[in-house]
């Protein structure tokens, strides 16, 4: 079957080069440790070389190969092992301790050495079986020939069977090879495909970064139904690291629909770095304040209130400012989020960007009382007075509400200078 020379092996031989990663590391037994998985690659200068070890309770497998090595379609046997290569491939559990070593002969033929519970043992039937049943399980963590892999289980079962085998592979990365390939290779994936994906990448991949890589390669289209939307929340639920998960949001949000941006903006809320929320915010403004639409709006300054950093929110605030030209409400949605500032310096800030900017209109009655008494909520009279002075110099104090307003505002200034500089500008501005 394997087309190659049979012999027994000794304790010292089959070794090759010593092994990077030993099962000898981990007890074999009724005695519990946990999962471990070790995979190196490299090529380059010298020859190519690969050493694999994964374990947990009661089972470890390790393989090294040093050279080019190629295998049988249905990855079940080694095709060719290039001049000087070297192979071995060990399986350990509490009932059995087994291992083959393959080296190439001259002719191209390929010889193969046996270990049995550390005793030379013969390649016969049921060694070769053994080897036939662990190769595969070993090629998919590398991962190599993942095309040929993932285009083999799609014909035998289609997009289930892929997932199935993606579910037997240890390694995060193998498994984002896997997803990768499915998703942008081979037949058109159907919505109920796209749906299986989607529902099962965030339990399978626990690497943030992997898991963020297949998230944006997802086609819009696979999120359209609620089930997909479903998964999706879960999977970035799953994603741990800040900039991983900003990454995917900001990648997911353009051209997006309304629902999908409600999901995104509520994941973006649970963000654990202030910096990477607000990047968010600022990075998709366009796609929550743009279009009018008052969920999104919502949806945009409720994610911008859970902002740790005060800097961070009123540089968020400013950047939204320019699209209150075309839609009023974010003007007084941007002095209501503004009092969650706790620095009255940032909501200075904010205050008169919003005068500068003329995002404040005379017109608009009701968000010039609310930026009015919000100076009364801040804590410098300094910065109080700055906000009022620049609102009197805009002529926004055009109704008589709203000049009673800025009276009390400025009556109520605890400094008698900064109350003094107020008044004189509102008389220069009358």
């Amino acid at each position: 079957m394997f087309g190659a020379t049979m012999t027994p092996a000794s304790k010292s031989q089959g070794t090759g080069a010593q092994a990077r990663w030993t099962c000898e590391k981990y007890p074999m037994g009724t005695e519990l440790h946990g999962v471990s998985t070790h995979i190196s690659e490299h090529k380059g200068d010298g020859a190519d070389r690969l050493d694999l070890l994964f374990s947990d309770a009661g089972h470890c497998t390790e393989a090294a190969v040093i050279g080019k090595i190629v295998f049988s379609p249905d990855e079940r046997q080694i095709a060719q092992l290039s001049p000087g290569g070297f192979a071995r491939f060990r399986e350990r559990t509490s009932s059995f301790d087994r291992a083959v070593s393959v080296t190439a002969v001259g002719d191209g033929s390929l010889n193969y050495t046996a270990l049995v519970n550390g005793a030379p043992a013969p390649f016969d039937a049921t060694m070769q079986a053994w080897l036939a049943q662990l190769l595969p399980t070993v090629l998919r963590e590398i991962p190599v020939n993942v095309p040929e892999r993932v285009a083999r289980f799609r014909a035998q079962g289609g997009v289930p069977a892929v997932l199935q085998e993606i579910g037997r592979i240890r390694s995060s990365g193998a498994k984002r090879a896997h997803y990768e390939e499915l998703i942008k290779n081979g037949p058109t994936l159907s919505d109920a495909d796209l749906e299986r994906i989607i529902g099962q990448v965030g339990r399978d991949l626990t690497s943030s970064g992997d898991l963020s890589a297949v998230l944006q390669m997802l086609p819009r289209k696979a999120m359209q139904s609620p089930g997909a939307r479903r998964g999706i929340s879960d999977a970035l639920s799953h994603i741990q690291s800040s900039g991983d998960k900003t990454n995917t949001l900001q990648t997911l949000a353009p051209n997006a629909d309304r629902e999908l941006l409600l999901l995104l903006a509520q994941a973006a809320e649970s963000l654990p770095s202030s910096g990477d929320k607000a990047n968010f915010l600022i990075a998709t403004a366009a796609e929550y304040l743009n279009p009018g639409n008052a969920q999104l709006r919502d949806a945009y300054f409720r994610t911008t209130s859970s902002l740790q950093s005060s800097g961070d929110m009123a540089n968020v605030l400013i950047a939204a400012m320019p699209y209150g030209h075309a839609n009023a409400p974010i003007a007084l949605q941007v002095v209501e989020t503004s009092k969650g500032l706790a620095s009255s310096g940032d909501a200075a800030n904010v205050l008169i960007s919003l005068v500068a900017q003329r995002v404040l209109q005379p017109s608009d009655t009701r968000a010039t009382l609310a930026a009015i008494q919000r100076t009364m909520t801040m804590g410098s009279s300094g910065d109080r007075a700055n906000v009022l002075i620049t609102i009197a110099g805009a002529n926004l104090l055009t109704t008589r509400e709203v000049k009673d307003a800025f009276m009390k505002a400025t009556l109520a200034l605890p400094s008698d200078g900064d109350r003094a500089n107020v008044l004189a500008s509102a008389a220069r501005n009358q």
